[in-house]
């Protein structure tokens, strides 16, 4: 399960409604623009969860976040959240740290929510469901005071695998799109309720500064998730019916890891040599096609169709599902297939100079290339990751809001019989 997703689903349904009464008065779908946007520029779900903690602390003392935060040794957040265990408040520091998952690719994300992730994992502690909140557009000034305070006690706010741009440009974009009563996140707004396709949407969220391919292709799949695959809102609500099938077969945009994936699948092997080797988004939709077409044949031919059946529920190979799949083979052949031909030395000599004659790195961590090493494994523990126990009882906690949306007049019949 992808936790960060379910994070998100859970967190806009009560964005959505607190938007529609604040100030700017947003509709459903403008408001889960806004929350999509601002949850995948930073991509990291405990840095919500630590929102949401700071939130209970100025709820209980009845005072501004600037308050609680305060200085360095006087700070109400920094005791109950972070403080030692003896000072620090459990209520507090449980919700700061719910979102925490105990490693990431780069080693232990948060360490200062170690602890408490570790008791979870070991059964010390019974697991709890990430309290996370995304803040609204109104929230913006004082989200920035709580993000530059978290990073001056060197606590991480982004996932520094994925976002690369300064924190200025991204809340220079965030309030631009709120700027004059939210006037340009509006505009957006109106082109996705207006597209019949996929791609105009995805043009327009490429074009807001810091938002490339990668992450628009992110925001756009988080607002199919809660318009269709959670059906969370009344049809058409977020996107019409229209742009989301033609999201699942005909056009998609896909990240640097699945375009490398996509065009190793299609012959193109020594892509894995190059790591600042790049692939153009038109190549890659017409590979992705074809592997489309020629899926269900495939599954067949290796007696793994019954197999996909029962895990996909239901829900056919779409371009989605690909982009991941892809993108994990890739990143599954960038971390390993190194790994293990270096070990022969032979094959890993020959490897060698094969990329000399093609003018690649081998082996790619050489002299450059992401952190995907056995370095990199090691500080995680090798293949001892196990997803937190807390995304069950998140996912049910999904399906569970889901089971009271569809009961409730908002819904209606729009909605699916079947979960």
């Amino acid at each position: 399960d992808d936790r960060g997703s379910i994070g998100y689903c859970r967190m806009v349904i009560s964005l959505v409604e607190r938007t529609r009464d604040e100030t700017h008065q947003l509709s459903s779908a403008e408001g889960a623009l806004w929350g999509a946007i601002l949850y995948r520029v930073f991509n990291r779900l405990s840095t919500f969860s630590r929102w949401a903690a700071v939130k209970s602390l100025a709820a209980k003392f009845d005072q501004p976040i600037s308050a609680v935060l305060k200085r360095k040794g006087t700070s109400a957040y920094e005791k109950a959240c972070h403080g030692l265990p003896k000072d620090r408040k459990e209520e507090f520091h449980a919700i700061a740290a719910s979102g925490v998952t105990l490693r990431g690719r780069h080693g232990y994300r948060d360490r200062w929510g170690k602890g408490f992730c570790e008791k979870q994992m070991t059964g010390k502690i019974p697991p709890i469901c990430c309290v996370a909140e995304l803040p609204s557009a109104t929230e913006l000034s004082d989200y920035k005071t709580f993000i530059e305070w978290e990073v001056s006690h060197s606590r991480g706010v982004m996932t520094a695998e994925h976002q690369v741009q300064s924190r200025s440009k991204i809340f220079a974009m965030l309030q631009k799109l709120i700027a004059c009563d939210c006037a340009e996140l509006k505009k957006i707004g109106n082109v996705l309720m207006n597209a019949s396709t996929a791609q105009p949407i995805l043009d327009e969220l490429r074009k807001l500064d810091t938002v490339g391919a990668f992450f628009a292709w992110q925001i756009f799949s988080d607002l199919v998730n809660i318009q269709h695959h959670c059906q969370l809102f009344a049809k058409d609500e977020i996107l019409p019916t229209s742009v989301v099938e033609d999201s699942f077969f005909s056009f998609a945009l896909f990240g640097p890891g699945a375009r490398k994936g996509a065009f190793i699948l299609d012959g193109g092997a020594s892509a894995i040599l190059e790591f600042d080797r790049d692939v153009s988004q038109a190549a890659t939709i017409e590979r992705a096609r074809r592997i489309l077409k020629e899926f269900s044949a495939a599954l067949k031919r290796i007696k793994l169709d019954k197999k996909w059946k029962e895990r996909s529920h239901g829900r056919p190979f779409d371009l989605e599902t690909m982009e991941h799949s892809l993108c994990g083979f890739y990143g599954l052949m960038s971390n390993h297939v190194e790994n293990v031909i270096e070990l022969d030395e032979n094959t890993s000599l020959l490897l060698e100079k094969i990329a000399q004659e093609n003018d690649c790195v081998w082996p790619p961590g050489k002299t450059s290339g992401p952190s995907h090493s056995a370095s990199t494994l090691e500080r995680q523990g090798g293949h001892s990751w196990r997803p937190n126990p807390g995304t069950t009882m998140e996912r049910i906690d999904l399906q569970n809001k889901v089971k009271e949306t569809k009961k409730s007049s908002n819904g209606g019949a729009n909605f699916k019989k079947e979960e």
